[in-house]
């Protein structure tokens, strides 16, 4: 059995590669919410080359989005969901991939200028949906496709500040999380900067993360302490 990076009452932090470590765990989940690798990134900026969004060949990236995506599904209870964030680039495959019920977007304003003057701006991205059973949105009120939250910046301050290229906001995670039915335990497999993290504790949902670079699991560690320093460690 694999030991956590970190523990705590509410999230278990492994690092390694998602694959080997989802297959020693001995547990299963009623939610997925992860932003995996999109195969989009150039090499050389932000400090860290980008190493985890790179592949040999695009055939490559599909195989391992594949694995990756048959493990996760045997680690996901009969009645779940998933939410995988992904790239407009790539929009059919991930489609064919992931056979999603429904197709949400993550519109950030804040970067209306990024993309050049000749065509539309890349102000959104796309997440899949997937219900396993039934959907397992709470009842009350209609649900938009449509998700408003500011992209972080470097030059922002609490967990909003970016310690990762491709960062998502804490408080679009937890509005995810927020509006399903029944998701207690939430899996992560592509960690990041530790966002869904944030977000289950905010929401008051287990959750497990994993997290392939330790440089980034420390990040995760940082924020998870900065963002509620009582929390129970174990």
């Amino acid at each position: 059995m694999i030991n956590p990076f970190y523990s705590d009452n509410f999230i278990e932090l492994y690092n390694g590669d998602c694959i080997e470590v989802m297959r020693q765990l001995d547990c299963r989940f009623d939610a997925c919410v992860t932003d995996p690798p999109y195969f989009v990134l150039p090499n050389g900026k932000f400090g860290d080359e980008f190493k985890w969004d790179s592949f040999s060949d695009y055939d490559g990236f599909l195989d391992f989005t594949k694995s990756w995506h048959d493990e996760l599904s045997s680690h996901l209870n009969e009645h779940s969901c998933e939410f995988i964030f992904w790239s407009q680039k790539y929009l059919n495959d991930g489609f064919t991939l992931f056979n999603p019920s429904r197709l949400c977007f993550w519109h950030h304003a804040n970067l209306v200028n990024v993309g050049g003057m000749n065509d539309f701006v890349f102000d959104y991205e796309p997440i899949f949906v997937r219900w396993n059973g039934t959907p397992m949105l709470r009842k009350e009120g209609k649900k938009s496709c449509f998700f408003d939250y500011v992209k972080p910046q470097s030059n922002f301050h609490g967990d909003q500040r970016l310690v990762h290229p491709t960062q998502k906001p804490v408080e679009l995670i937890a509005d995810i999380i927020g509006q399903l039915d029944g998701a207690e335990t939430i899996i992560d497999p592509f960690a990041g900067s530790g966002t869904t993290g944030l977000a289950c504790i905010r929401r008051n949902r287990k959750c497990v993360l994993i997290e392939r670079d330790v440089e980034y699991c420390k990040r995760i560690v940082e924020r998870i302490k900065e963002y509620n320093p009582q929390l129970e460690l174990f």
